[in-house]
């Protein structure tokens, strides 16, 4: 009945552990290479929206500035 119960509370932590890593929440490099990941993503974004049409030359230029500041 012991190694039942431990059997089945250890399948329940490998299913939490899976669903974790599935959606991201463990982070397998450290903290600072998500830092850098995330100050990447708003020039990003402004690159896209200018590719798209969504901004002028002239606002994709102040907003790059802006970003850089």
């Amino acid at each position: 009945m012991l190694i039942g119960f431990l059997v089945m509370l250890l399948m329940v932590v490998a299913a939490v552990v899976l669903l974790m890593r599935s959606t991201n929440l463990f982070a397998s490099s450290g903290a600072s290479a998500g830092s850098n990941q995330s100050r990447n993503v708003a020039p990003d974004i402004l690159k896209e929206r200018f590719a798209k049409g969504e901004i002028d030359a002239k606002e994709f230029n102040e907003r790059k500035r802006l970003l850089a500041e």
